[in-house]
């Protein structure tokens, strides 16, 4: 399809785009999967990637957030009673943790209305959305791991869901997550960078979460806290990590940084296909 005529269908992709994400944004409210800003900004993003990729992005996008939705719910009473860095694993997500996950999807969806036909962005759009559900599978299922998890800074175990924490059980799943992803992807794709490029993805939003994010200390209840905010009338101060660099913006860079793998998966892939073309 031409870019001309892609741009003549826009309005009517936008409007069935947002009718379809505003439904599943509603839909998600009413489970409590997201509070009213989430809800928002997920229908937001949704109707961005419906007008840029119409069903086969978002196909993969509604995937990504009901398996998400499924797994947080996934032992939750276990999550509960371990009060994991004072998450509350029943928590509706909030439009900050959206966009932290499906922020650089919508920046690839816009990138894709703007310049039609300058470049394919499926394939990024697709790793991003990979390091996303690898990154959630990871936490989701690994916090349940019969053995502690270890820090990748100290090699030591830490409590269950500590972020830069890798377990067996949380690596299986983030491979799991990102190949998930890939098997929502179109036919005519490659199904190996994206999952290359998510669990890639995911990996750095591990290295991240141990070395440059946040923690706070709590001298009231002596806890260790990925937010100075909890339920205790104590003050909690960093102790470590930068100021500023939460979970929700290492998310971000994460997801941000499997897209650019992807690119350059696609980009080596395409000079060998060339150079072979050539020698022939």
């Amino acid at each position: 399809m031409s870019p001309h005529h892609s741009l003549t269908r826009l309005p009517l992709r936008i409007a069935l785009g947002g009718s379809l994400a505003a439904l599943i944004g509603l839909v998600a409210y009413r489970l409590r999967a997201l509070d009213r800003g989430g809800a928002l900004a997920a229908a937001g993003t949704g109707t961005l990637v419906f007008a840029a990729g119409g069903l086969s992005w978002s196909t993969s996008m509604i995937g990504f957030f009901a398996a998400a939705s499924a797994l947080t719910r996934l032992g939750g009473a276990r999550k509960r009673a371990l009060a994991v860095l004072g998450r509350e694993a029943s928590r509706p997500r909030t439009a900050t943790q959206v966009l932290a996950n499906g922020g650089v999807a919508a920046a690839l969806a816009v990138l894709h209305l703007l310049r039609p036909g300058d470049r394919d962005y499926t394939l990024p759009y697709l790793a991003a959305l990979a390091a996303a559900s690898a990154d959630t599978w990871a936490t989701e299922l690994g916090v349940l791991s019969p053995s502690p998890p270890r820090s990748l800074r100290t090699g030591r175990p830490v409590p269950p869901g500590t972020s830069g924490a890798v377990s067996l059980l949380g690596s299986l799943a983030m491979i799991g997550g990102a190949t998930f992803v890939a098997l929502l992807a179109p036919r005519s794709l490659p199904r190996w960078p994206v999952v290359t490029a998510g669990s890639l993805g995911a990996i750095l939003d591990s290295l991240l979460g141990a070395t440059l994010q946040a923690r706070y200390h709590c001298s009231h209840c002596q806890c260790i806290l990925e937010t100075p905010q909890h339920d205790c009338p104590g003050r909690a101060r960093r102790v470590s990590g930068l100021p500023g660099m939460t979970n929700d913006l290492v998310n971000a860079l994460a997801t941000l940084a499997a897209a650019l793998f992807a690119l350059l998966l696609a980009t080596g892939q395409e000079s060998r296909r060339r150079s072979a073309s050539a020698g022939s």
